[in-house]
């Protein structure tokens, strides 16, 4: 039987199964706070894929905490605790999970189409893009290809915010209607990000961007505040920085070609995942670090 701690780990795996299990919170009407439960998002996604005749599979689900005062990441029932145990499925109220659903498409022999799902306390988002298995790093190239129940300020491009989980789900299946078009421009995007070289200019470049919408964002100045959230915090930079170095250091020792956009964006975007990053920014923080690699490469071309 699956046991939980959060005491021990600040991020646990669960199965879809596990996270039926888990305890459901409602609103004094009966209702699912969230206008839905987790499990039951997922599985309706789920639903909808295969009403496409697409595959899925869900590759793994994670379920954090955070130091929320109110509603934090995680709880516990104290009269389900006092019955089932304190490390049991079914006492702990989980509000952060995110989970990755892999359509089994192949973009590239190493890179495959994924759906990714972050439930949480701001909201829903769900976003489509390539996936690389190996370091579970998630790309998601645009805002179109994001549907949520929360405002992300930092997505450019996102001109709505659904107002129930009902009419997001139905947009989402909307956009699987004519998801060959968006698999090609995915397909596309990584093909010429593999074949592209990233050159000290470029990562000074990024690294510009980068530095700057932190900056800004932090700034209490009016005159160059900006609420976009910023694509990466310090900390993530400085880790992307070190990552990007290695590689280069590889590169050079092995007499290789330079470092192409794919793998230094791939260094850049590692520690956008749970446990690493938090739920409710992951999705914004990748479409601002897209924006940034992608208008790099576009001055060059």
């Amino acid at each position: 039987m699956k046991e939980l701690d959060f005491t021990q780990r600040n991020v646990e795996t669960l199965t879809l199964e596990d996270l039926g299990q888990t305890f459901k919170e409602n609103y004094p009407n009966g209702q699912p706070v969230g206008g839905i439960y987790h499990f039951e998002l997922i599985q309706r996604l789920l639903d909808i894929m295969q009403a496409h005749n697409i595959k899925p599979v869900v590759q793994e689900i994670f379920a954090a905490n955070n130091r929320e005062k109110y509603r934090p990441g995680v709880s516990l029932s104290d009269v389900v605790a006092a019955d089932k145990g304190v490390n049991s499925l079914e006492a702990h109220i989980l509000r952060r999970v995110y989970a990755n659903i892999n359509l089994e498409v192949d973009i590239e022999a190493d890179v495959k189409l994924n759906c990714a799902v972050a439930y949480h306390q701001k909201g829903i988002q769900i976003a489509f893009g390539p996936y690389v298995h190996v370091c579970h790093n998630q790309t998601i190239l645009s805002a179109q290809d994001m549907f949520t129940t929360q405002k992300i300020s930092q997505a450019k491009g996102l001109e709505w915010v659904a107002r129930d989980v009902s009419t997001m789900l139905g947009s989402v299946s909307d956009y699987l209607d004519t998801f060959e078009e968006r698999q090609r421009v995915m397909t596309d995007t990584v093909k010429r990000w593999k074949t592209t070289s990233f050159l000290p200019n470029d990562f000074k470049e990024v690294l510009a961007m980068l530095m700057l919408s932190r900056v800004a964002h932090d700034s209490h100045d009016p005159d160059i505040h900006r609420v976009a959230e910023y694509p990466l915090n310090n900390a993530q930079i400085n880790a992307a920085c070190e990552r990007y170095l290695k590689l280069e250091a590889e590169k050079s020792r092995e007499g290789a070609h330079d470092p192409t956009y794919w793998e230094v964006f791939n260094a850049f975007n590692y520690d956008l995942k749970p446990g690493r990053a938090e739920i409710p920014t992951i999705v914004g923080q990748s479409i601002g670090l897209f924006d940034a690699f992608e208008s790099s490469i576009n001055y060059k071309q």
